[in-house]
């Protein structure tokens, strides 16, 4: 299983790139992109990603933790950037928003919008 976990998480981390966002529009664009890629596309990866969250031990877990900290990492500092400290403390729910809709479209209707909850979210984080 650690084998598996490492390779998702280098893909993973291949994959998002990770763009300089400087507005709150880039930010919607390069959230709604991903969801819709993870759900999308690379559903099954995503798949397995959540089962080894589920399933795997400390040890096996450590890359997909290690990639989860970055992309925290990546969204604090947008939203620091954007929102000052006060939305930077909004990482927790803005992260957990991302992760519900990636989940929902997952499992239960893949063609869910995502923008409009993507924009939502983002404001609300944002405390727009």
């Amino acid at each position: 299983m650690a084998g598996v976990a490492e390779w998702i998480a280098r893909r993973e981390l291949g994959d998002a790139g990770a763009p300089e966002i400087t507005t709150r529009d880039e930010f919607v664009g390069a959230l709604t992109r991903m969801i819709e890629v993870r759900s999308g596309p690379l559903a099954a990866r995503t798949r397995a990603r959540y089962a080894l969250f589920l399933e795997a031990d400390d040890d096996a877990l450590r890359p997909l933790r290690e990639q989860r900290t970055g992309m925290e990492a990546w969204v604090r500092s947008i939203l620091a950037r954007l929102g000052g400290d006060a939305a930077a403390r909004n990482t927790t729910f803005l992260m957990a928003a991302g992760d519900g809709l990636l989940l929902h479209r997952l499992t239960v209707d893949p063609d869910a919008p995502i923008d409009d909850v993507v924009t939502r979210a983002i404001d609300a984080a944002l405390q727009h």
